[in-house]
């Protein structure tokens, strides 16, 4: 095996997942999903998880949290994000089961399937 140069290392292409959901006409369409730089995931982390800057502990946002995941990799054919991030009440409006499966699907492909029963707890 050999090693990877920087250069081949920065072009390896980001994951990404089609995840099935029903369109608009009842007809069944693709929206993907992709993986997150470190620098993303530590930015979507902080809104998450913030920091209680008094205590020190980590809270939990279950705030929107779904279309959170959604908003933050929900991408275009191209790569571009699908969404803005001032689109995340637009995306909050979305079935609930469309973005349940998205945001599944993205926590999947970002190895945070964690994430989702903390996301559960706060629901309750």
């Amino acid at each position: 095996m050999s090693g990877l140069t920087n250069e081949e290392l920065f072009a390896i292409p980001f994951r990404r997942e089609a995840v099935a959901v029903q369109g608009a006409n009842g007809e069944e369409a693709t929206i993907l999903v992709r993986e997150l730089s470190e620098a993303e995931s530590e930015a979507l982390g902080a809104v998450l998880y913030p920091v209680d800057e008094a205590s020190g502990k980590v809270g939990f946002n279950a705030n929107l949290h779904d279309a959170r995941w959604v908003v933050a990799c929900a991408i275009n054919e191209d790569g571009s994000r699908r969404f803005a991030d001032d689109e995340l009440e637009r995306v909050a409006s979305l079935p609930r089961g469309i973005v349940s499966r998205l945001a599944d699907a993205a926590r999947k492909i970002n190895r945070a399937d964690g994430d989702q029963p903390a996301a559960d707890a706060a629901k309750n």
